[in-house]
């Protein structure tokens, strides 16, 4: 799969659900994840101490040997987790030999391989980002601009606004949608949002809003207000239908008490007068880049020709100049990517809920067992990046992986993980499970009664060897 798009989702659900009816097997050491669950204000201080919120839950043993080296792992800090008894309702097995080794894919740009500086825990979550980029493609939003002048076929939408059209006629409060090749807005504080992605010479935009928090004028080639349908007049039958949609002379003026936030849809839509240098923040987003650079933590460094982040707090500078992105900043890390493969290593494990489940519809019923894999850390995410038949009975289990988020700057290129060869398709599942998550699913089966069935699950954490038994 090739993609410059965004992030598939990720599970978020916390560490205290879906506690085990009956357990399997599983279990994995340190490894590498994410904090997605937890906001902090953005003025708070990068050196955060983050609480080592691991609890042991279930039928479950965690190994907690030192982290072995992958050919692509940087840093970690593995939650404080303690190990759970194990009842002896199904045989239990811990993944056991070497770390996968983890290469990024053969398609697109061929860099030489991460160098890795450090595997095990580090003293914090704090990153460092600096490069040089040809590409930089980043979800964090950027705030404080005066105008956006966009080029493109775009349509701005404002659901509820007061507009005030040239002519200074107030038309009250209703939608607005401006559309054309050129789209401009101007006022104070705007903030840009979405998918931004910022080369030498050119900025483009996608799935973007900008919030308007003050009076701020729109200009388009068409601009149509519509106005809401009038109050029910008692015992009406019928609602009323709102008025016919009216077209407005441009610019007009945006007001609302509180500000309001438009949506921006079209194809090629480029900011034109975007800074040279373009400044970037969020409570939580990612930021990634095609070039060189590096990506320094407490434990380490990352080199690589595709880096990326996902981070809270993420702060960053993007200098378009010379023919290159110089890329600075700063984020407390869920996540560190170098050639798209996730470099923090986590501990994890996966819990065998039930064996005697069902999934499909009424007319194509099949038997299924209940996993949750577990994130037992409390700082970074779990990254799955393969599940494979350890039998051959295995092989009839149906199920599907969503691969890792792009984390190359934008450029077209193949995605990491997703592998699930010799296994039947079925839902997918997501590859990202949150600090301290779960993913509870229904795994659909075609096996025979009584059939053991063993799953070899590998990503940022030691190989987890889950072992069902077929009622």
């Amino acid at each position: 799969m090739v993609s410059s798009g965004h992030a598939p989702s990720r599970s978020l659900r916390g560490a205290a659900d879906n506690q085990p009816l009956t357990v399997g097997t599983v279990t994995s050491p340190p490894g590498w994840v994410s904090n997605r669950t937890e906001m902090r204000p953005r003025g708070a201080t990068l050196a955060l101490a983050l609480a080592a919120l691991g609890t042991a839950t279930a039928c479950t043993v965690t190994s907690r040997g030192s982290p072995t080296p992958i050919a692509t792992a940087a840093t970690s800090r593995p939650a404080a987790t303690q190990p759970a008894t194990q009842p002896a309702t199904q045989p239990a097995t811990q993944g056991s030999g070497p770390a996968p080794v983890l290469q990024p894919p053969a398609t697109g740009a061929a860099p030489s391989g991460p160098q890795i500086g450090v595997t095990g825990p580090s003293g914090g979550n704090l990153v460092q980002l600096a490069g040089q980029a040809r590409s930089v493609e980043t979800t964090a939003p950027s705030s404080g601009l005066s105008s956006l002048h966009l080029s493109g076929a775009s349509v701005l939408s404002v659901a509820s606004a007061d507009v005030v059209d040239t002519a200074g006629h107030d038309h009250g409060t209703g939608s607005l949608t401006a559309q054309g090749p050129d789209l401009t807005v101007a006022g104070t504080g705007l903030t840009l949002g979405g998918t931004l992605r910022v080369q030498p010479s050119v900025v483009s935009l996608a799935g973007a809003t900008v919030s308007m928090p003050n009076p701020t004028t729109v200009m388009s080639a068409r601009l149509t207000f519509q106005a809401p349908a009038s109050a029910a007049s008692p015992g009406a039958t019928a609602a009323p239908s709102p008025p016919p949609p009216v077209t407005l002379t441009g610019p007009v003026t945006i007001r609302a008490a509180s500000g309001v936030v438009a949506g921006i849809t079209g194809s090629g839509i480029r900011w034109t007068d975007a800074p040279a240098d373009i400044g970037v923040s969020s409570g939580e987003a990612d930021l990634s880049w095609a070039g060189a650079g590096t990506i320094t933590t407490a434990a380490g460094t990352l080199k690589a020709g595709y880096l990326g982040v996902l981070a809270q707090q993420l702060s960053a500078t993007l200098h378009r100049g010379e023919g290159q992105v110089a890329v600075q900043g700063t984020g407390l890390a869920l996540q560190a990517y170098a050639d798209g493969v996730p470099q923090i290593r986590t501990t994890a494990r996966v819990d065998i809920l039930s064996t005697s489940a069902t999934t499909g519809n009424f007319f194509s019923l099949k038997p299924a067992f209940v996993w949750t894999p577990r994130n037992l850390n409390s700082t970074y995410d779990m990254a799955i990046l393969s599940i494979r038949p350890g039998n051959a009975a295995a092989s009839g289990v149906h199920l599907s992986l969503l691969p890792m988020p792009p984390m190359f700057g934008g450029e077209p290129h193949a995605l990491v993980g997703g592998d699930t060869s010799g296994l039947k398709s079925g839902a997918a599942i997501d590859a990202l499970v949150a600090r301290n998550g779960d993913d509870k699913r229904s795994i659909g089966y075609d096996a025979p009664v009584h059939a053991t069935l063993v799953l070899i699950v590998q990503g940022n954490f030691d190989p987890i060897t889950v072992t069902v038994q077929t009622p």
